[in-house]
């Protein structure tokens, strides 16, 4: 896709059609939906080949779709080495524009400062919050997102604001995602948009880069082998590298 991110057409939808056999996917050719045709793809991409990949976009937010980008352009950040064998979300369905994705614990984070020189495009840094969440999580890097002076008020009056990795290594079984000290991993920004009978729904907020987070200290382990607030949480697989225990993340994704 971040090849296709250089391209454009005549016609908006035909920048979807003519990807079609590119990713080997069924998708009704209906001239006329115009913008629309592109996150049909990305939704019928996210069906036939659920890989994490998929979610690493920025920039506009399909109006009609809001849940996925509105152009290719919006992958021209993405970087194919990032991509392995085994790694990333791959567990993710898509129900009314809403993403279920079996993800690692989200990192909890807070505003810190923002600078911008005047332009159309400001500098946000966010830093992870609390000891007991370090514990539970690991301990992470401030993390710089690049976006608009609404949405940088947005970001400061946000609840819950939280990275979400998108490239972890995936554990044996499935149920348990891997990080490593020391390198840095893709992800995304959410905030907090409502807690119904213990389930959260969050919101994706959409940033001008692709969001990248270092991992720089393992979660605090217990004599027992796991650690952090619900006891059985982390647990040390190597040297450097720890594991921890995959849940339910269900998102949606501003229109604006």
């Amino acid at each position: 896709m971040s090849w296709a991110s250089k391209r454009d057409t005549y016609f908006d939808e035909d920048i979807a059609y003519s990807l079609i056999s590119l990713f080997g996917v069924n998708l009704t050719i209906t001239y006329g939906e115009g913008k629309k045709a592109f996150p049909r793809l990305v939704e019928a991409i996210m069906t036939m080949k659920p890989k994490w990949d998929v979610f690493a976009w920025v920039g506009q937010a399909s109006p009609d779709y809001p849940a996925f980008p509105s152009h290719p352009r919006c992958y021209a950040q993405f970087d194919e080495r990032m991509v392995g064998d085994d790694v990333g979300i791959s567990d993710f369905t898509v129900t009314n524009h809403r993403l279920r994705l079996s993800s690692l614990p989200l990192i909890p984070m807070e505003f810190d400062s923002a600078s911008g020189d005047g332009g159309r495009i400001y500098d946000v840094i966010l830093t992870p919050r609390s000891n007991v969440e370090r514990r539970r999580v690991g301990t992470y890097s401030n993390v710089t997102v690049k976006c608009g002076f609404n949405r940088l008020k947005a970001i400061q009056q946000a609840e819950g604001l939280s990275l979400c990795i998108l490239n972890h290594q995936l554990g044996k079984g499935g149920r348990r995602g891997k990080l490593e000290v020391g390198r840095e991993y893709v992800c995304f920004l959410l905030y907090l948009e409502e807690q119904d009978r213990g389930e959260s729904t969050w919101m994706k907020f959409t940033t001008e880069n692709l969001l990248r987070v270092f991992c720089t200290d393992k979660p605090e382990m217990s004599t027992e082998g796991t650690g952090g607030v619900n006891g059985e949480q982390a647990a040390l697989t190597e040297a450097g590298v720890f594991s921890l225990p995959l849940e339910n993340t269900y998102i949606r994704s501003p229109a604006h």
